[in-house]
């Protein structure tokens, strides 16, 4: 299980529905969950462009999909958890980047790259990565008033 440290606000069961969701689906290399967004976040949030099956098909810091023809008010950002089965951890870990890999700056890009086998979550609730010092001020804030947060900070 990798719980990247850009995104400290995120809700611990959010960790445990994607350990459930991936002990149920054991042929799967990485579970990858994501969050609807009505808006397309810009640069730092990572897109997943997903079938009607759950299968991630690509990863984007860009607008994704695309609007050619229609207009997209529906995106899913990914949220930073990421669930490895062992091999396929190892099989990453030893891999070089990718082409793709570079060009984004999502790693997970390698995976998809070396045909693994990676499906999507899709939670409900919010969550934010801090990259930029706006955001930081942002978690701030949030930190504050978030119920989960009072209980860690009741502890100090």
């Amino acid at each position: 299980m990798d719980i990247q440290g850009d995104e400290p606000l995120i809700n611990p069961s959010h960790i445990d529905q994607v350990i459930d969701f991936h002990s149920k689906n054991k042929n799967t290399d990485i579970i990858l969950p994501t969050l609807k967004s009505n808006n397309y976040a810009g640069k730092h949030v990572v897109n997943v462009l997903k079938t009607e099956k759950n299968d991630v098909i690509y990863l984007s810091r860009g607008n994704l999909p695309f609007q050619f023809k229609t207009k997209n008010s529906l995106y899913y950002k990914h949220l930073s958890i990421i669930s490895f089965t062992p091999s396929s951890l190892k099989k990453f870990c030893e891999s070089k980047q990718t082409f793709l890999e570079k060009i984004e700056g999502i790693e997970l890009l390698r995976a998809i790259e070396l045909n693994m086998k990676i499906k999507t979550l899709l939670l409900k609730g919010d969550s934010f990565s801090v990259d930029v010092k706006k955001d930081f001020i942002k978690a701030k804030k949030f930190i504050l008033k978030d119920n989960i947060s009072k209980k860690y900070l009741k502890n100090e």
